[in-house]
């Protein structure tokens, strides 16, 4: 009896570790297939400037309660069989985490899946979009604006620990979020619900490859 439970229980273990191997392999093949070579070059970090630069590209939702900008691998994005972000790239968190602290932005961290009600705190961040053929660089608020009117004031939540256990892809977020990296601090977790931020006039198209700028 002892030799027959534990070559069951072989069997389940075997049968968990294939089908986490296949996932992985089958995310990977589909993040190949996105926008954006990988021969480009994904994120630049500009010390000097203190800026962050993402090639990213518009996705096919023109609304969102809540995501914003997020990694294509993530369990939120396109790779995964459908996106929840407006604005895709093929850049994680954690380089997004990285390439902020490069350029001596202090992180908030002061969020957690209990405090829904908190406001996002952090050092300030700016996030601006451009594309060819574009007449300037747009504040990302005159690209998406909230139903309620309520205004984007991002901050550098940090959230480092979080993104690498929970592989959302949340790179930046438009209510507080204890996942995303960067998120907004007028809108609280609890209230997302409430709040719907889609595109303006303003906004390229689906598909249109764009350039994240982050400061």
């Amino acid at each position: 009896m002892s030799f027959f439970k534990g070559t069951y229980w072989s069997i389940i273990i075997i049968s968990v570790l294939y089908v986490h191997f296949w996932n992985s392999e089958l995310l990977a093949a589909q993040e190949q297939s996105l926008p954006i070579s990988h021969q480009e070059q994904l994120i630049v970090v500009d010390k000097e400037k203190k800026i962050v630069r993402l090639k990213g590209w518009i996705t096919t939702r023109r609304e969102s309660h809540h995501c914003g900008i997020g990694w294509a691998g993530g369990s939120n994005g396109s790779a995964s069989g459908g996106t929840k972000f407006l604005f895709e790239t093929r850049v994680k968190p954690e380089e997004v985490f990285e390439g902020l602290t490069a350029i001596g932005k202090k992180p908030g961290n002061n969020l957690s899946r209990w405090k829904r009600s908190t406001p996002v705190q952090g050092d300030p961040v700016t996030i601006r979009v451009d594309w060819p053929g574009a007449e300037r660089q747009y504040e990302l608020s005159e690209l998406v604006q909230d139903s309620k009117e309520a205004e984007l004031q991002f901050r550098f939540g940090g959230n480092l620990k979080a993104a690498k256990k929970h592989k959302t892809g949340c790179i930046a977020c438009f209510t507080s979020c204890y996942v995303a990296i960067v998120s907004n601090a007028k809108v609280v977790l609890s209230e997302r619900k409430q709040h719907t931020f889609h595109f303006t006039h303003l906004a390229p198209p689906s598909g249109a490859e764009v350039e994240l700028i982050i400061q």
